[in-house]
């Protein structure tokens, strides 16, 4: 026979007898009280990680020191610090000066910065190399501007065997060859002729001259 607790109603029969916390009472201070220490731990970490002076995780946003808070300045990357290049805007001024046919490229793969910049005083034109550096390569993009087409020189670029790949533009042939592990872009447009040379995939190249006509 199964025997019930007997529930005691009376008042004397629950006098005397403390009342009994339900352990789901017990419970709740005790989570708070986890979630408290789990918190107070969480931040502790977080500021353990910032070395001493401000640098932290928003190094490359903000420094500040014990007397100084600061924004940091933003380098200009690729096409940025290309087109702020004193040697490049002197480039672009002067073949500004010589034509008014687009020649630049107005895009350059992040990460370019110019190396140097070459120029030739040649007969009835100019010639320039633009030197740019590529994650430790080099690239380069020369350009020959000159008095009349008749005056364009006859110039043989190096090539591995295989195809020339002819990508439109503006309604103008480039034409892109690999040559060894590099790839080479040439084309002519009026009296001027330019290539690009370099560790550049053949995207990369067409995505430059793009950008001349854009």
């Amino acid at each position: 026979m199964e025997c019930l607790p007997r529930r005691e109603d009376s008042a004397h029969g629950t006098r005397g007898r403390g009342r009994r916390s339900s352990p789901r009472g017990r419970a709740g201070p005790a989570v708070r009280r986890a979630l408290a220490v789990a918190a107070v731990v969480c931040v502790l970490v977080c500021l353990s990680i910032l070395p001493v002076q401000g640098s932290s995780l928003l190094q490359n946003l903000v420094q500040w020191s014990d007397a100084n808070f600061s924004f940091l300045s933003r380098e200009p990357d690729g096409t940025e610090a290309v087109l702020r290049s004193p040697d490049y805007q002197q480039v672009e001024k002067t073949v500004s000066e010589l034509t008014d046919r687009p020649v630049l490229p107005t895009w350059y793969p992040p990460g370019s910065s110019v190396v140097q910049v070459e120029r030739h005083t040649v007969e009835n034109g100019y010639y320039c190399v633009v030197v740019f550096s590529l994650n430790g390569e080099e690239f380069t993009l020369c350009v020959g501007i000159y008095d009349t087409v008749e005056d364009l020189p006859t110039r043989q670029y190096e090539k591995n065997k295989g195809p020339v790949e002819e990508y439109y533009a503006n309604h103008i042939s480039h034409y892109i060859m690999g040559n060894m592990e590099r790839n080479t872009a040439v084309w002519r447009n009026g009296p001027t002729e330019c290539s690009l040379h370099g560790f550049l995939s053949p995207d990369t190249l067409k995505r430059m001259i793009d950008s001349i006509y854009e």
